[in-house]
């Protein structure tokens, strides 16, 4: 894998994690927000708790994906090409387009092999020319 391919891989692996920062932030954020609602209302308490629940259940998930965040590309026949991680992560600036596909999307079916003929040029391992040429995706980096 040439130097020039190891630093583009980089910088959509550090534009992923700045993404998964801000969600990191955004979530614990109203996480803080929500835990300092005070209310005697029993709709109140159970809105509150609901939201509690489900920003702690984000920040969990984004914890568990800090390492290996990004493990994959699918390269089309278009020339179009889509990382594959552990999550998915969108850009919410432009119609939520996917920057990171969820491995275990419907859409990322051709990385475990269920794709649709003729739509998918190759799976390919943006880390791995091959076994003796390796690199991962490791604490935020793109390792030779």
């Amino acid at each position: 894998m040439s130097s020039t391919e190891i630093e583009r891989e980089q910088q959509v692996v550090s534009m992923l994690y700045g993404r998964l920062d801000d969600l990191r932030a955004n979530a614990s954020a109203r996480l803080s927000r929500s835990l300092r609602e005070k209310t005697d209302i029993l709709e109140d308490l159970s809105e509150r708790d609901t939201a509690v629940a489900t920003y702690s259940d984000l920040l969990s998930q984004y914890n568990s994906v800090e390492n290996g965040l990004c493990f994959g590309r699918l390269e089309f026949q278009d020339g179009n090409h889509q990382h594959i991680g552990r999550i998915g992560i969108f850009d919410e600036d432009n119609d939520y387009e996917p920057l990171l596909m969820d491995w275990r999307a419907p859409a990322a079916g051709v990385h475990a092999g269920d794709g649709v003929p003729g739509v998918l040029v190759r799976v390919r391992d943006p880390f791995q020319d091959s076994l003796q040429d390796r690199a991962t995706n490791r604490f935020r980096g793109v390792h030779p």
